[in-house]
């Protein structure tokens, strides 16, 4: 199975792990993201994935930052939609550290759960 993996400013803080859909097949939900401690931030873009509509603003942003001095998670507000789009995804956060190494696996248990509803949401921890 394929894995997603997103990018940050500093490559090691973030990981967005999940099933990689194929063209057509329907979003996957949940969305699995890991964190370590490590300021963060990482925009989250989501489209059709069956034609270039993208291109003329039919996609869906969403602005992750970690705060690890507060050990907040801000998720901002959902930015575009597009046909088809998950109104409500789940995140499922994962913490991760030196003292709490997780390496992959599906069957890893998340810290939180999160449902989306496309507004600005700050989560601690």
């Amino acid at each position: 199975m394929n894995r997603c993996l997103g990018r940050s400013r500093r490559a090691q803080s973030f990981r967005s792990v999940r099933s990689y859909n194929t063209t057509g097949e329907k979003p996957t939900d949940p969305i699995t993201c890991m964190f370590t401690p490590e300021p963060m931030a990482h925009s989250r873009s989501m489209n059709e994935g069956l034609n270039y509509n993208y291109e003329s603003g039919k996609f869906a942003r969403i602005q992750l930052q970690w705060d690890n001095a507060t050990r907040t998670l801000k998720i901002g507000k959902r930015r575009s939609t597009f046909p088809g789009m998950l109104a409500e995804p789940t995140f499922e956060i994962i913490l991760v550290s030196k003292a709490r190494p997780i390496g992959f696996s599906f069957a890893t248990r998340s810290d939180r759960i999160i449902r989306y509803r496309g507004e600005e949401m700050e989560v601690s921890f």
